[in-house]
């Protein structure tokens, strides 16, 4: 499935912020990096008591494809955060 523009540039987003973190940025600093970016403001990046652990919330309206883009971010965060390439096998 192919996804629409503003999808894609979200996978691309977290894609960026787990490569800074995964080359040793702390989390706080990937996310000030990632937000600077994208011409946003620097906000301060809140672990939710995961401390160095990445942490993402995807804010698209309703109907904006959050499932389809949860299903990309576990293959990008297998791939560039934790250098695992996961296939799903078909039950038997």
């Amino acid at each position: 499935m192919k996804l629409k523009g503003y999808q894609q540039r979200a996978i691309d987003t977290l894609g960026s912020f787990l490569n800074r973190c995964k080359q040793g940025q702390s989390v706080g600093e990937a996310y000030g990096e990632t937000l600077q970016d994208q011409g946003m403001e620097d906000l301060a990046y809140r672990d939710n008591s995961f401390e160095q652990v990445p942490y993402v919330c995807f804010r698209i309206p309703t109907g904006g494809g959050k499932t389809i883009l949860g299903s990309y971010a576990i293959t990008i965060a297998a791939s560039r955060y934790l250098d695992r390439q996961y296939y799903c096998r078909r039950p038997r």
